[in-house]
Order: structure tokens, then C-alpha cells, then sequence
């Protein structure tokens, strides 16, 4: 009989263990969205990356275009 119940509290205990790691605050389920997460952020940053320097580009032809922007 005591075999059992430790059997049913350790099967109930995994079982809770279980779920935890699936679905709790510091679970699969957060770390697959933070793997997301991260990789949009790279993309984000390559693409801030060559915005910014045809950003740079245009201002630099346009300062040596305009005589009041030299010194």
C-alpha cells in the first residue's frame, strides 16, 4: 500500500514538474519566443545597418553639393 501511494505522489509531483518546465515562466514555450524574438532583432539590426548607410551616403552627396554645408 506504501509502495503505491509514493508511486502516485512521485507520478503527480513529475507530473507538476512536467508542465512547469513546459509551460511555466522559465519554460520551452518562453524560450522558443525569446529564440524569435532575437533572431527579428538581428534582422531588424541588418536592416537599420543599410538604411543607415544610405542614409549617410545621401547626406554626405548632398553636403558636397550645397557650398554652405562646407568648412
Amino acid at each position: 500500500m506504501f509502495a503505491a501511494l509514493a508511486l502516485i505522489v512521485c507520478v503527480v509531483f513529475a507530473g507538476i514538474f512536467v508542465g512547469d518546465v513546459l509551460f511555466g515562466k522559465r519554460s520551452f514555450e518562453v524560450l522558443r519566443q525569446l529564440q524569435k524574438e532575437k533572431a527579428f532583432l538581428f534582422t531588424d539590426v541588418e536592416r537599420l545597418k543599410e538604411e543607415n548607410a544610405e542614409l549617410q551616403k545621401l547626406y554626405l552627396e548632398r553636403r558636397s553639393l550645397d557650398p554652405d554645408l562646407k568648412k
